[in-house]
């Protein structure tokens, strides 16, 4: 398991956005903190995992580009 996406995944369940974008901004690369993030999630959440990536990325970007 990944420390930095489980640290993504809680600021997001426990409604720290702020948080969790300077998460996913200190990542260390952009292009892959989403695509890592899907396989994290679906290990988690079979089902569910793309609605909640969704909601990560919609949220990142509404508060990273206010």
């Amino acid at each position: 398991m990944n420390d930095k996406l489980q640290a993504i995944f809680d600021s997001h369940i426990n409604g720290q956005g702020r948080q969790m974008v300077e998460q996913i901004n200190g990542y260390g690369s952009m292009y892959d903190v989403f695509h890592d993030l899907r396989g994290f999630l679906q290990d988690l959440y079979v089902k569910a995992g793309d609605t909640v990536l969704s909601d990560i990325v919609v949220k990142y970007h509404r508060i990273n580009y206010k």
